[in-house]
C-alpha cells in the first residue's frame, strides 16, 4: 500500500546524490542580486531583497518586478536606501562587469557614481568577500601556474583550460573578478588559449 510519501535520497557531501555525477547533479549557483557574484552559503544565507525598498513603496512589497535574491549582508547593508539620482546597481539590468574594475579581490568603480554607492553602500570590498575572491583568485594563479609549466604537454594544458573556463564562466563565483585578472594574468605570462 502505498501513501504517496517516500524518503528523501540519501546524499553526498559534496551535495551529489550517490552515483550521478557531480557535473550532471550540482546544484545550480544563485548569485547575489546587488553585484552578481558568489554564492550565499560562503558569504551568508540568501534573502529576498526588494529593489525599492518595503517602507517606501509599500505597494510593491508582492510585485515580481520588485523582488529579487541577494544574501544577507548585502541586504542588510542595502537597507531602505533609495536615492533616484544615484539608484544600486542592479545586475538584471546594468552592466555591472562594465562598471566595477578588480584589482585582485578588490573592487573599484570605473567613474560612475552608482558604481561607488553600491561599492560602498553594500561593502562589496568587506572581508568575507574579499576572503572568498582570494579564494577563487588563488586557484586560478594556480591553475595558470600549471599551465605555464606543462606548455610542453597539451592535454594537460587542455584540461587546464577547462577548469580555467569554469572559472570565468557567465555563471561562475566571482567571474568578473576571475575574467579581469585572467586577462592580466594572460598578458603577463604572454600565454595564450591553445
Amino acid at each position: 500500500m502505498s501513501i504517496g510519501w517516500k524518503p528523501a535520497q540519501a546524499m553526498n557531501r559534496d551535495g551529489t546524490r550517490p552515483g550521478t555525477s557531480a557535473q550532471r547533479s550540482k546544484p545550480r549557483r544563485i548569485a547575489s542580486a546587488p553585484t552578481g557574484e558568489g554564492r550565499f552559503k560562503p558569504v551568508s544565507y540568501g534573502h529576498i531583497e526588494h529593489k525599492l525598498p518595503k517602507r517606501k513603496y509599500p505597494n510593491l512589497v508582492c510585485a515580481w518586478t520588485n523582488l529579487t535574491v541577494a544574501c544577507q549582508v548585502c541586504n542588510t547593508n542595502k537597507g531602505d536606501y533609495d536615492d533616484p539620482e544615484c539608484r544600486l546597481l542592479d545586475p538584471h539590468v546594468d552592466d555591472v562587469e562594465g562598471m566595477v574594475v578588480f584589482a585582485g579581490p578588490m573592487a573599484f568603480a570605473r567613474k560612475e557614481s552608482r558604481t561607488r554607492a553600491t561599492i560602498m553602500r553594500l561593502q562589496l570590498n568587506r572581508n568575507g568577500l574579499l576572503f572568498q575572491r582570494t579564494q577563487v583568485l588563488e586557484r586560478l594563479n594556480s591553475i595558470l601556474d600549471t599551465v605555464q609549466r606543462a606548455c610542453n604537454e597539451p592535454a594537460v594544458v587542455r584540461a587546464m583550460w577547462f577548469d580555467i573556463d569554469s572559472l570565468t564562466a557567465a555563471d561562475g563565483e566571482y567571474a568578473s573578478a576571475c575574467r579581469q585578472f585572467l586577462k592580466w594574468q594572460l598578458q603577463e605570462r604572454g600565454l595564450a588559449r591553445p
